[in-house]
C-alpha cells in the first residue's frame, strides 16, 4: 500500500428511472479512464439495494493522476451529461487507507 494512493468514494443519486441511464454513462467513462488514465488503478460503480444511489469507486496512484482524471475530457463529457439526470450534487469523499487488502487475484 503507496501512502501516495488517493481513494475517492463518490456518492450520486440519479433522478427517478433514470438510474439505468446514469449507469451507462458511467460505464463508458469508465471505460475511457481505463483507456487513457494510467495513473487511475480502480474506477467502477455500484447500485445500492436499498436506495437510487450509485456509489463510484475510485484508486489513483497520487494526486496528480486524480488532478488528470478531473480535467480530462470524458470526466468533463461525464459531468455535463449526468448533471441533469441527478437530484442533486455528488457527495464526494477523499481518503487514504489505513487498514486491511486489496486481493491481487
Amino acid at each position: 500500500m503507496s501512502s501516495k494512493e488517493i481513494h475517492i468514494v463518490a456518492i450520486v443519486t440519479p433522478k427517478p428511472g433514470k438510474q439505468d441511464e446514469v449507469a451507462k454513462l458511467l460505464a463508458e467513462t469508465a471505460e475511457k479512464v481505463k483507456a487513457n488514465e494510467p495513473g487511475a488503478l480502480i474506477y467502477y460503480g455500484l447500485k445500492s439495494k436499498k436506495s437510487n444511489e450509485i456509489i463510484v469507486i475510485e484508486k489513483y496512484a497520487d494526486m496528480e493522476a486524480v488532478k488528470a482524471h478531473g480535467g480530462s475530457g470524458h470526466f468533463q463529457a461525464w459531468s455535463k451529461a449526468v448533471a441533469p439526470l441527478l437530484e442533486g450534487p455528488s457527495v464526494v469523499k477523499f481518503a487514504s487507507q489505513i487498514g486491511g487488502f486489496e486481493s491481487k487475484l
